[in-house]
């Protein structure tokens, strides 16, 4: 005997739909796996110059006294050399501006002239003269304005990285026949340390019209 399987009606139209349906749809692909962006760390903002000083936001100068150099710092801020009111004995004053524009400024140097100053990225040699013959060379920390290191001989001091690693260095000449007196000149090298002291390394022979050095010297010095 054959036995016939009856489908029930839910099957037969879910036949009879599958048979008038066109061709199977595309297969979908996959959604593709996010791509992860790793974000390195920010770049550091870049330095911002302030404005130049102006001599009369110095405490005690009013209009009396005159910016001799101004220099900018990689923090934003300024470390001039001010020279005080020509009333008078005049005094050398070192000053530091902040990036937010608060002014301070190291004790007055009585009876001295600013001269010149350079920076390294931690402290600034100003040059200080004391009387027409005789400067001063000083070490500042720029954060503090505390004097760390200094050096004396004559005019024409040129402060200088003179041993390539990053700190200003300082030659001084003295001439040999005496201040007054003339005759051939022997400079005098001092190297800034680490911790911004000033240590005398040596001399070069003196000699007349000499140009001052491009590095240390470590020859013995006249007494």
């Amino acid at each position: 005997m054959r036995i016939l399987r009856v489908l029930g009606p839910v099957a037969v139209v879910a036949a009879a739909v599958a048979g008038c349906a066109g061709p199977p749809a595309p297969a979908v692909p996959a959604p593709a796996a996010p791509v992860l962006l790793v974000q390195g760390p920010e770049p550091a903002p870049m330095p911002v110059d302030a404005a130049p000083l102006d001599a009369t936001t110095v405490p005690g100068c009013g209009s009396g006294c005159e910016v001799r150099f101004d220099i900018a710092l990689p923090d934003g801020g300024r470390f001039a050399g001010v020279q005080g009111p020509a009333t008078g004995a005049p005094d050398a004053l070192l000053v530091r501006r902040t990036a937010e524009g608060e002014v301070r400024t190291a004790e007055p140097v009585p009876g001295a002239s600013v001269t010149e100053g350079v920076c390294d990225a931690q402290r600034c040699v100003a040059v200080l003269e004391v009387d027409a013959q005789a400067v001063e060379a000083v070490v500042v920390d720029v954060d503090d304005l505390t004097v760390t290191g200094s050096a004396g001989g004559g005019t024409g001091a040129r402060p200088v990285d003179l041993d390539g690693d990053d700190r200003v260095d300082v030659a001084l000449p003295l001439v040999t026949g005496g201040p007054g007196e003339g005759g051939p000149v022997s400079w005098w090298t001092w190297r800034q340390t680490p911790d911004g002291a000033l240590e005398m390394t040596g001399c070069r022979p003196p000699a007349d019209d000499q140009e001052a050095p491009q590095e240390l010297q470590t020859g013995p010095c006249p007494v």
